[in-house]
């Protein structure tokens, strides 16, 4: 049984950002949404989520820098950080090798199984 109650959702899209919002919270789940990555990092270190879903590729700060900035706090070390992206978990892997992410959720969404995915952190 997931412990997760509430979950930070960052994604440049907004039509994405509100797609996850609706989908989390019909599930009972609690969610902050941001624009970009560097939100990302501040509404992680205010609102202290149980999970974070991180698009890969945004502007200004994009999910792989917001998730290693993440990983860098002391309460963000043991969150389960999700890269939700276009790209190929092995073009992931090879531009990006050092993210420490728990995981990653491919675009375009198979709901489902995020959902399955986010039970099971």
């Amino acid at each position: 049984m997931s412990t997760i109650k509430k979950i930070l959702v960052a994604d440049d899209d907004n039509f994405m950002r509100l797609s996850l919002k609706t989908v989390l919270e019909k599930e009972n789940y609690t969610v902050i949404t941001v624009n970009d990555g560097k939100e990302a990092v501040t509404a992680f270190k205010d609102h202290q989520p149980d999970c974070v879903l991180l698009d890969g590729l945004m502007p200004n700060v994009d999910g792989f820098t917001a998730c290693r900035e993440i990983r860098a706090l002391k309460q963000g070390k043991a969150v389960p950080v999700l890269i939700v992206s276009g790209l190929s978990k092995a073009e992931i892997k090879s531009g990006y090798p050092d993210t420490r992410a728990t995981g990653y959720i491919s675009k375009p969404i198979d709901w489902l199984k995020m959902l399955k995915k986010i039970e099971s952190l």
